[in-house]
């Protein structure tokens, strides 16, 4: 059967209480039963996902999975809701809003499923005399469950399966709401799929099936299967029975694999493009409680549901929430330690439910996937550095200082775009328009310049994605450590203070890439701080410079600068250290932080630091998370601010805040959080303020 020309779909997902008539209705949408297990026909209830397929007059398609409503296959509902676009939520007119329907629409909000439509089903079981006006009940119902979730002003159409009543409406809303486009990323990230379904076919061999979840995949595309890195080739791709040439997101597809095997491969799995994804057992994330729920103490065993799996872990939230228990309602950053590795990446959704009773207690967004081979992806991370990524999860705008912060984290070592591409889970060709501006004004520095890649022959993009990126404040810190290395060297060594370039590295430390070692070279150099001997030896700018090995000689007695290239003398550090409390004081509601410092006062970073501690010791500055510093009269002047505000005003928003600061969020956030540190302000759950006890104090 030849390949068909793709179609656009999109994949929609049905929620609801049990026996509220789901599959009815699917089945009056598509004609296509989508209980087809023999438990299922023999119960009247479904109790695994179900799948089948609308064309529409425009030639789209589609493609419903239903799932079961019984709360002992909440499991199963959650796999089945993963990667939907459009949401079905069936209410029975007989029966109105149940513990599940409540249950499915706080996964569905949890995640950040915000295109939806209501069915009223069954409205055939209630008496005509009652009809009008318990429909009109059950929309009150509706319109306040969804109230301030991503479900509210859903359309609510009221259907009956077994009459055909408002079906042809619903089908209407259904194809109205899937005439805007998918976010793009979908589409342009690298592929992935979460296996739901896995069989064995006579003649083709392992099929498994699944959402497509990002990306596009095509026929004898190179994939990996997870966990286990399985290399596979995908031989065939079907949607609904049709055979494709390219399956993307937003289509549900079964993919014949090579080289898998369909007794190893179960639901959870995760398939991808090669090196797309890396194996972790920890995770920060931000998340959210659900309200009416127990509170959740710290360290507490939990289902973590993600992709279309299911793993027991435990929930920590201390570093980041100042109380041992999180609260209803409440929303922090944590770090989730997991039993087996998860596959997942910045943005996922999370499910988290509570280990007895079952129930959910709250979702948020994966930020990091820790893996401690990458040093940017470590462990240790400051509150406002997921501030940072959870902003871009908010507004793809943010990327350039998502992209910003990983680089400068990234310290020496830097940081490529192809790693930046694979964490933000974009093509490379985005990071780098993101990162384009930064380049240019010198605040990130490429280790192989432009100028340099023009002369290597016909050198590919994409080996400009491997070069190395390093933050202006960490290309200093690395000349600086140069330079200190080469006094030592010269100190100890008068007799022949020529330093091989390779002992320079290993002194600088031995996980130095190469290609930043070279552009500190470089750097040093174009600062006339450095010269080169013809061997390559390296040896500070006012001593002679001679090529033993070259021509033999005798080395030569070292001669001193001339007088114009001596050091103009140095000023005292009580003089550094009140020029640095002038400058935080002047900077006032947009403070520094330390590379900022640095390079105003013209001094290195690690002096900076020094100087900055004395300021500390005796308080003569503050430090705000994120590390920026302020001035105390600064932190007086805003508290009486907030002291007016609060005379008149019982609560304090973000916005307010930015318009009493006049600042942006980059400086907003840090004070807004030293506040609420020192109990002058109270966070609430949406991020709103309370005044703290400490306020007038």
């Amino acid at each position: 059967m030849q390949a068909a020309t793709l179609k656009k779909q999109w994949i929609v997902g049905t929620a609801g209480h049990i026996d509220h008539g789901k599959s009815a209705l699917v089945k009056a949408l598509t004609g296509a039963d989508t209980d087809q297990l023999p438990q299922e026909k023999e119960r009247g209830i479904s109790i695994d996902l179900g799948f089948a397929p609308l064309p529409l007059e425009d030639g789209r398609l589609l493609g419903f999975v239903d799932v079961p409503g019984h709360e002992r296959f909440i499991k199963n509902m959650v796999a089945g809701a993963y990667g939907m676009d459009l949401l079905l939520l069936v209410v029975a007119a007989d029966q109105g809003v149940q513990p599940q329907t409540v249950e499915h629409v706080h996964i569905c909000n949890l995640l950040g499923i915000d295109k939806a439509v209501v069915a009223i089903s069954r409205i055939d079981c209630v008496a005509d005399s009652e009809r009008h006006t318990l429909i009109d009940q059950r929309r009150q119902e509706i319109t306040k469950l969804v109230e301030g979730s991503s479900l509210e002003g859903a359309p609510i159409v009221a259907t009956s399966a077994v009459s055909g009543e408002g079906v042809d409406a619903l089908k209407q809303q259904l194809q109205q709401l899937t005439k805007t486009k998918p976010k793009p990323h979908r589409l342009s990230a690298p592929f992935r799929l979460y296996v739901d379904r896995v069989f064995s076919k006579p003649g083709f061999g392992t099929v498994l099936t699944g959402s497509g979840y990002r990306g596009r995949v095509r026929l004898g595309d190179k994939l990996q299967l997870f966990p286990g890195a399985v290399e596979t080739t995908l031989r065939k791709i079907e949607s609904f029975l049709q055979p494709l040439q390219v399956g993307e997101a937003g289509m549900r597809l079964a993919l014949n694999l090579q080289h898998a095997d369909a007794h190893e491969i179960n639901r959870g799995f995760c398939l991808t493009t090669a090196d797309n994804v890396q194996p972790s057992t920890q995770l920060l994330v931000h998340i959210k409680t659900l309200p009416h729920i127990n509170a959740i103490k710290h360290n507490s065993w939990v289902r973590l549901h993600w992709g279309t799996a299911e793993s027991r872990a435990r929930l920590l939230f201390r570093s980041f929430y100042a109380e041992p228990q999180l609260p209803a309602g409440e929303q922090s950053f944590a770090l989730i330690k997991i039993d087996e590795p998860v596959f997942v990446k910045l943005g996922d959704a999370v499910i988290l439910r509570s280990q007895t009773p079952v129930t959910t207690i709250g979702g948020g967004r994966v930020l990091v996937p820790i893996n401690e081979q990458k040093r940017f992806l470590g462990s240790r991370w400051q509150r406002q550095q997921l501030q940072t990524l959870q902003d871009f999860i908010d507004d793809e705008e943010q990327l350039t200082v998502a992209a910003g912060m990983l680089i400068q984290r990234a310290g020496s070592a830097g940081c490529t775009i192809a790693e930046l591409a694979r964490f933000f889970d974009r093509p490379p060709e985005t990071i780098t328009l993101a990162l384009e501006e930064e380049l240019l004004q010198g605040r990130i520095v490429a280790a192989l310049e432009h100028k340099q890649k023009q002369q290597q022959d016909n050198q590919a993009e994409t080996a400009q994605w491997q070069t190395p990126l390093l933050s202006e404040v960490s290309l200093q810190q690395l000349c600086d450590s140069a330079i200190a290395e080469l006094q030592h060297y010269q100190q100890s060594h008068p007799e022949d203070p020529v330093m091989n370039q390779e002992s320079l590295r290993v002194k600088m430390g031995r996980a130095l890439p190469t290609t930043v070692f070279k552009r500190v070279l470089t750097q040093l150099n174009r600062d006339k701080k450095i010269q080169q001997s013809d061997d390559g030896g390296l040896r500070l700018v006012g001593e002679e410079i001679e090529d033993y090995q070259t021509k033999g000689k005798e080395p030569s007695k070292k001669v001193a600068p001339p007088l114009a290239q001596q050091a103009a003398p140095q000023p005292s550090n009580a003089s550094i250290t009140e020029k640095m409390e002038a400058l935080i004081a002047k900077a006032a509601l947009t403070p520094p932080n330390i590379g900022e410092l640095a390079q105003l006062l013209e001094v290195p970073v690690a002096k900076a630091a020094g100087f900055i501690k004395s300021l500390l010791r005796e308080n003569r500055v503050v430090r705000l998370p994120g590390e920026f510093y302020a001035h105390p009269e600064t932190i007086a002047q805003l508290r009486t601010e907030l002291q007016h505000h609060f005379d008149k005003n019982k609560m304090l928003s973000l916005a307010e805040f930015k318009q009493l600061t006049r600042t942006s969020r980059k400086y907003t956030l840090p004070f807004l959080e030293y506040f609420d540190q020192h109990k002058i302000t109270l966070r609430t759950q949406d991020n709103s303020r309370l005044p703290g006890p400490q306020l007038r104090s």
